[in-house]
């Protein structure tokens, strides 16, 4: 691999391994790092989920792998409810001219056909399991040094760019010297799969309760994937409960008015607590590095954008490396990591802050955080044009995507 026409991605996860399936589809030489292995997944039923959107979608379609995706755990919903106080905003796919709103996806799943992909591509290396210890930027490029440590090299990558896809705790962000917000949100996600008292038809649903935002989300047969945001003194009075006591506790905090058509839950399967956290680079690009996903940016879960925004970036760093492989000068360079840096940055930013305040308006006291939203909810209905626009923007298909998901 010649270093000119060579790209170094740290961090072999979804976004980081769509991120090189992307660049290399585009012309480059990839070199992966991830200190985990590609192994195969075996599915397993409490496999955590993730939903894409269209967008990310297309991103799948482009790379021929949306095919092999549907052969395992992914399902389609049609469907989109949002609840608030009374007030019910629902979605139909049909209504926007689109066959689906989005689709719940195996997370496991999504690595293993991204990992079986970028090893059998010719232009991509993988060094995994590895480690890195440090990385010197030039003016024309990038040395990467693996190993455990500066003083044991075991071996030194050199491309024109690194690409730091190495999640939320990013070491590539912080060797950078890229500055960060990080928000503790004091909360904690509630996350498996669930059985109602009727199968999930594919809806994606949503409900704003006291505590904080309730969903379900369809898995096959039937099934839904529950995901309840709330504070941690309450998730931790929860979290020990024997699996029937905390269905009761999910089923109190629906209220009087059980999920329609699914109903109350009936059984929880392995819960999983996850603390939540927001964080946000201060800026996405610095000379020959640049940061994508959770590295970027995390947000809060209720909207489902965390990987879709990642997926996302994956795309948009493709779109504009695509003028520098035919005008390899500094000054072809500077341009497109600039403009990547401008655009994703504005993109995921406005993202990141329309989620937290949504989050922060639910937990305004004495539950007027929660009339407004219904209110607002209430309002949509009657708004085509704000209805229209929300849903091009949450399934990631509104004009300032990438072209590959417009």
């Amino acid at each position: 691999m010649s270093a000119d026409d060579t790209l170094l991605v740290v961090g072999g996860g979804v976004t980081g391994a769509t991120t090189a399936a992307l660049l290399a589809q585009a012309g480059w030489s990839v070199a992966v790092v991830d200190r985990r292995g590609f192994d195969m997944h075996s599915p397993q039923p409490n496999d955590r989920v993730v939903a894409l959107g269209l967008g990310a979608q297309r991103v799948f379609k482009h790379l021929g792998l949306w095919s092999r995706l549907m052969e395992g755990a992914v399902t389609p919903y049609p469907t989109m409810v949002v609840e608030a106080k009374g007030h019910r905003l629902t979605f139909h796919a049909d209504a926007h001219g689109l066959p689906e709103l989005g689709f719940i996806v195996s997370i496991p799943w999504l690595e293993a056909v991204l990992a079986e992909h970028i090893q059998a591509q010719e232009n991509i290396e993988l060094h995994a399991p590895a480690t890195w210890s440090d990385f010197k930027v030039t003016d024309d490029g990038v040395r990467l040094y693996l190993g455990p440590n500066p003083q044991t090299v075991t071996e030194t990558l050199s491309g024109a760019l690194l690409v730091g896809a190495d999640g939320a705790g990013s070491a590539v962000r912080q060797r950078a010297g890229i500055e960060h917000t990080a928000i503790d949100y004091n909360q904690q996600a509630l996350i498996g799969p669930v059985v109602t008292a009727r199968p999930n038809p594919g809806i994606a649903w949503q409900r704003f309760t006291p505590s904080g935002p309730l969903a379900l989300l369809p898995l096959p047969n039937g099934q839904s994937s529950i995901v309840w945001s709330i504070p941690t003194h309450e998730a931790s009075a929860h979290r020990s409960l024997p699996p029937d006591e905390l269905v009761q506790v999910v089923n109190d905090a629906l209220g009087a008015t059980p999920p329609d058509p699914m109903g109350l839950i009936q059984a929880i399967d392995a819960p999983q607590w996850w603390p939540l956290k927001r964080q946000r680079a201060h800026r996405l690009q610095q000379g020959r590095v640049v940061l994508v996903g959770d590295a970027a940016h995390s947000v809060h879960p209720l909207a489902g954008q965390g990987l879709n925004l990642g997926l996302l970036d994956a795309a948009a760093l493709a779109e504009c490396l695509q003028p520098v492989i035919e005008h390899r000068t500094t000054g072809a360079w500077t341009q497109a990591l600039a403009r990547y840096g401008r655009w994703r940055l504005s993109n995921t930013t406005a993202a990141g802050e329309g989620i937290h305040w949504i989050n922060a308006l639910h937990h305004t006291p004495m539950g007027l955080g929660q009339h407004a939203l219904g209110l607002a909810l209430a309002a949509a209905n009657r708004a085509w044009p704000i209805r229209q626009a929300l849903i091009k923007r949450a399934t990631g298909i509104d004009a300032d995507a990438p072209l590959i998901c417009r």
